[in-house]
């Protein structure tokens, strides 16, 4: 309700400004004050404003809850930017009839904003019912230094932490505010196997990441080069055994999808043993026992088996010797051998 007193006879406009006396008119109305009308004007003027509503939407259509809107040139009243809590927008009592530039921005859990700005007015605004900000899913696959896939990787998106991989190595992260750069890091049994900084924008929403997950082969070798089968490997970190295994005909044993660290192996066959360090990264080892045959199920060194020979070899003539002598010694007796003459 406007009231004007003590007005003289004249035509007066009544002129309405939203949001306040240095903002847009909105509204005006032309009256005349007459003989007959002096001290009663009556009438309405209506203004110009609409009420409008519209929901703040990622790239596939979801809602995004906790933007934020702002509207240029401003001419809506800071508590008449309303959010419902189903996430829709609606701003009341806009000034119609003009284009405005409707900004709205969102921060998502990782320290990144995404923004979008739409110029319309407000009635076609109203009309699209959305506004679409650059915010989408993205997809991290973790694979080993072979391709394979990591399961079970936790994944640090961000500064925070977002899940786990699937069997097939694979998280999604959901609402990712594109066209930034994220850290990523990705971790195994307390252990931090990999890692990146990735942009994702509109045309990239998906990343491979290489683990520091890879299988380390131990080849047991004997004195002469020969492969020991069945010899039992161990993979020890810290001091612990964390694994086993046996080697196969060509003296090989596989600890696969190991995480990569410092590790040291040991291997063992009968009484012989040996043991390397197998640094961060290092894919193969090899482990040279003492081992040089199995004689009649036997193993024996390199300096064993050249004493038995020595002996064999000694035994055979001392064989020889003892059979010559008997053979002579009976001859004589059998008058086969005469005897040896007498000295002089």
């Amino acid at each position: 309700i406007f009231e004007a007193k003590r007005l003289a006879r004249s035509s007066y406009d009544i002129v309405a400004l939203w949001p306040n006396a240095q903002g847009e008119e909105v509204g005006r109305r032309t009256f005349d004050v007459s003989r007959t009308n002096v001290g009663t004007v009556e009438g309405t003027v209506v203004l110009a404003l609409r009420d409008l509503s519209f929901n703040v939407v990622d790239r596939q259509g979801r809602p995004v809850a906790g933007a934020r809107v702002s509207v240029s040139p401003n001419l809506v009243r800071e508590q008449d930017i309303q959010l419902r809590p189903d996430s829709i927008f609606t701003i009341l009592r806009v000034p119609d009839g003009r284009t405005y530039d409707f900004t709205v921005e969102w921060t998502s859990p990782y320290g990144t904003t995404a923004r979008a700005a739409v110029r319309d007015t407000p009635a076609g605004l109203q009309s699209r019912g959305s506004i679409v900000i650059p915010v989408d899913d993205v997809t991290l696959t973790v694979v080993d230094f072979d391709g394979r896939p990591v399961a079970g990787a936790a994944i640090k998106f961000g500064g925070q932490q977002v899940g786990s991989t699937d069997s097939q190595g694979v998280v999604i992260i959901g609402q990712v505010p594109l066209d930034n750069e994220y850290q990523i890091e990705v971790s195994k049994d307390g252990t931090t196997i990999g890692g990146d900084r990735v942009r994702f924008t509109a045309s990239r929403t998906s990343a491979t990441i290489q683990a520091g997950i890879y299988d380390i082969a131990v080849i047991v070798k004997g004195a002469a080069g020969q492969p020991i089968q069945g010899a039992t490997v161990e993979l020890q970190r810290g001091g612990a055994t964390i694994a086993t295994a046996a080697t196969d005909a060509s003296g090989t044993a596989v600890f696969s999808k190991v995480i990569g660290a410092d590790y040291t192996v040991k291997a063992t066959y009968e009484q012989f043993s040996k043991t390397a360090n197998v640094a961060k990264g290092t894919r193969s080892a090899t482990l040279v026992l003492d081992l040089y045959t199995i004689l009649f199920g036997v193993p024996m060194t390199l300096a064993t088996f050249l004493a038995l020979i020595i002996g064999l070899i000694l035994l055979v003539i001392v064989v020889v010797v003892i059979v010559s002598e008997y053979i002579r010694w009976r001859g004589r007796r059998l008058g086969i051998y005469p005897a040896a003459p007498p000295k002089k």
